[in-house]
């Protein structure tokens, strides 16, 4: 009945409603309820507000507290753009959607709000495909700080296997927004154990060593103090 509610409805308000109630944990949820839920989040023509709820649904859904303890069963879903969920055996085609979707809504140049609610889904569904390339032209170019600093830090959760994502992180660094400079320092953390943590860390320190143009120059100094912090993050050896 709630999918029906979310697809057919035509109120607005009736629609939104349906998705948030789709995102409660304590659902038996589908496929059908999934899928559904992507195609809202990703057609431009609806209410911005039902892409939203639509996006924060599937958010909720698929990020898990928790991470189930066979690890092979992990990397296999994460290798297909998935989020790791005990709860949920979802077939591969699913995730191409889900990436298509995503990745459709990090591009939406009209809502902020639809981009950033699309960066916290792809955060939770660890999608590795189109999704994540998206983000990572997301943090660096967005012309919304909040969607910068979102982006910054879902970021994290793409460690510590995504090189392409922590150095995402390390150009953040120099965000002339301090909410996005701090988010991608404590995302550092996500990378702690990485097998490219020294090369990160190294890089970090450059910027920590960045020396500075002069009286007028104000800027510098800030971005020593957020390397500084982004290697507290990172604890590398």
């Amino acid at each position: 009945m709630l999918v029906f509610i979310l697809c057919h409805a035509s109120e607005s308000d009736d629609r939104i409603a349906a998705a948030r109630a789709l995102g409660l944990r304590d659902l038996d949820l589908d496929l059908n309820c999934l899928n559904a839920l992507c195609a809202c989040c990703s057609e431009r023509s609806l209410d911005p507000r039902l892409r939203v709820a639509a996006l924060a649904a599937l958010e909720s859904l698929l990020r898990e507290p928790c991470m189930p303890d066979d690890k092979a069963l992990v990397a296999t879903r994460r290798s297909r753009g998935a989020g790791v969920s005990p709860r949920n055996s979802l077939p591969p085609e699913f995730y191409d959607r889900l990436d298509t979707s995503l990745r459709a809504s990090l591009e939406d140049g009209d809502s902020s709000d639809v981009r950033s609610a699309a960066a916290r889904a792809t955060g939770a569904s660890v999608s590795s495909g189109l999704a994540l390339s998206a983000l990572l032209d997301l943090v660096k170019t967005d012309t919304v700080a909040e969607v910068r600093a979102t982006c910054a830090t879902e970021l994290k959760r793409f460690g510590p296997e995504n090189r392409d994502a922590a150095f995402a992180l390390l150009g953040a660094l120099g965000d002339r927004d301090v909410t996005t400079r701090d988010h991608a320092a404590a995302s550092f953390a996500g990378f702690k154990t990485a097998k490219f943590n020294a090369e990160l860390a190294k890089a970090t320190v450059a910027k920590l060593t960045t020396k500075s143009e002069g009286k007028k120059d104000s800027f510098t100094p800030v971005l020593q103090s957020t390397a500084a912090r982004a290697l507290s993050f990172l604890e590398h050896a």
